[in-house]
Formats: structure tokens, C-alpha cells, sequence
């Protein structure tokens, strides 16, 4: 049976990451919303592994996030700042950390000596998410590494790496509700390789910013 693309991979991380910054900040931090958005990261790291194997310039792709992170930190912080929540760096800079990593893991398997530091640089950098998206960015670029060819296998080393990353998440100070995010395990399962539509380069990386930016005029809006 035909299962899901990268195109609706894509699809279902955007939705998803919308309906949990709706909940979040124009919602009063509505749960049912936010238990639906725990579904986003993990589907966003799974097309950052995809795109790092398949990319035709692997820093022209790099220097994207990085940019990105950039331009979308000031609406990151100003939501975060309005609403009196624990600021933190977006996560495009732990997409950063994660990328320089998977590089580093091309070169040499001794490179996973490196591991542990990227994940405490990601906590001491306070990035959304901390440690436990290094962890997951990590285990799920080894799963496409070692089983490009066995889904099977690729994808249950892919729900291991789902399921340490929640683990260290709380064992860092987080709480359980981000055991939510094992709901992505159902699309990345039904995930088959292929890349189906997708939308234009310029919709999908400038989405993030931007829709942070609207949530934010939402709010002086309806909540001034």
C-alpha cells in the first residue's frame, strides 16, 4: 500500500506546529491543542535527516537554518517575552547543532565520541527542546545511515530514538506531556520515502518565521 510522502510529512509537521502555537499563546495554553502539536518536532527532524541524505548542498542547506533561525528569533522571543514564558533559542538552532553533528558522523562512526557534547551545547544554549532534540536528530540520522534500504528496521530504530528523546527530556527537568509526541510515531510509520508535491522552497522555510509573526499581530489584536 502507498503510504505517506515527504509532502505530506511536511504537510502534517506545518499543521501541527500551528495548532500547538495557537493553543499556546492565543488559546491560554490549551492542552488538547498542545498534545497535537508534540507531534511537529519529531516530524520536522525526520525531513532534517531526509534533506541532510538528499540535498545537493549540504551547507547551502545549512546556512538556510541557520538564517532562518535568525529571522525568526525575534518573533520567537517577543511571543515568548508578551506571554511570561522561560525564554528560549528556537529550535532551528538545534536543527544547526543536530546538522554539524550528522556531518561530523559522515566523516567517522568516532565522531559519535562528539555526541555528548552537542547535546549539553544545546542544553547550556537553552535551544527549544534542548539535549533530547540532539538525541532524537542523532539516533534517527544513524537509523537512515545503517538501514537505507530495510523500513522496518530504519523506522523502529526511529521510534527508539522518539522514545530516549522524551525520556531525556523529562530526565532533564521536562515534563511527561511531552510523551505526546509519540503520536508522530503513526505518520512516520506510514512514511515511504517518496517525495509527492511538495510546496515551493520559499513557502516552506519562510513558514516558520512568518507564522509566528502573525500569531504575534493576532495578539496585539484581540489581547491589547
Amino acid at each position: 500500500m502507498k503510504g505517506f510522502s515527504s509532502a505530506i510529512i511536511q504537510i502534517l509537521a506545518l499543521l501541527t506546529m500551528t495548532v500547538d502555537h495557537f493553543g499556546l499563546f492565543l488559546m491560554g495554553d490549551f492542552m488538547p491543542y498542545r498534545a497535537i502539536g508534540r507531534m511537529a518536532m519529531p516530524l520536522f527532524v525526520l525531513m532534517l535527516t531526509e534533506g541532510f541524505m538528499h540535498t545537493r548542498s549540504r551547507w547551502r542547506y545549512f546556512w538556510r537554518i541557520v538564517g532562518l533561525g535568525v529571522l525568526a528569533e525575534l518573533p520567537f522571543w517577543l511571543l515568548h517575552v508578551v506571554f511570561g514564558y522561560p525564554m528560549t533559542i528556537t529550535l532551528l538552532f538545534g536543527f544547526a547543532i543536530g546538522f554539524v553533528l550528522m556531518a561530523l558522523l559522515e566523516k567517522s562512526w568516532w565522531c559519535l565520541a562528539i555526541a555528548p557534547i552537542a547535546v549539553l551545547g544545546a542544553q547550556a544554549l537553552n535551544v527549544e527542546y534542548g539535549g533530547s532534540l540532539i538525541v532524537m536528530i542523532g539516533i534517527f540520522y544513524v537509523a537512515k545511515r545503517c538501514f537505507p534500504e530495510q523500513a522496518v528496521a530504519r523506522k523502529m530504530l526511529q521510534s527508539l530514538g522518539l522514545v530516549a528523546s522524551c525520556v531525556f527530556y523529562y530526565l532533564s527537568g521536562g515534563d511527561l506531556f511531552q510523551f505526546w509526541s509519540l503520536l508522530a510515531l503513526l505518520p512516520i510509520w506510514a512514511y515511504d520515502g517518496s517525495k509527492g508535491k511538495r510546496a515551493p522552497r520559499v513557502f516552506s522555510y519562510l513558514y516558520y518565521p512568518a507564522h509566528l509573526l502573525v500569531i504575534f499581530l493576532l495578539m496585539l489584536i484581540f489581547y491589547r
